[in-house]
């Protein structure tokens, strides 16, 4: 599992990834842009499923593509879940 987050008051690299997956040393890596993280994950993702194909693991490189499918259908039901709340409350303090 990959998480990118904003680290506050660091202005050198102020953005943290950190993978992790069973049976691997987890991955720390700072960088000074969202978008530089974010490759850098689609980047280490995708070496992870290339080396379960050259090794021979099918049934990991399925798990694999399995829980990143599943890690974005949660993003998209939590970005949903916030993007309702937070229109609820801003509809909510315009009210008299």
């Amino acid at each position: 599992m990959a998480s990118i987050r904003k680290i506050p008051d660091r202005k050198s690299k102020p953005w943290r990834v950190d993978i992790r997956r069973k049976g691997v040393d987890p991955i720390t890596q700072t960088f000074r842009t969202q978008k530089e993280a974010r490759a850098f994950v689609a980047k280490v993702e995708g070496d992870f499923d290339t080396w379960a194909k050259l090794l021979g693991y099918g049934k990991v490189e399925d798990l694999l593509q399995k829980t990143l499918d599943e890690e974005k259908a949660s993003d998209r039901r939590f970005t949903d879940l916030a993007e309702k709340i937070n229109a609820a409350v801003h509809e909510w303090r315009a009210e008299p």
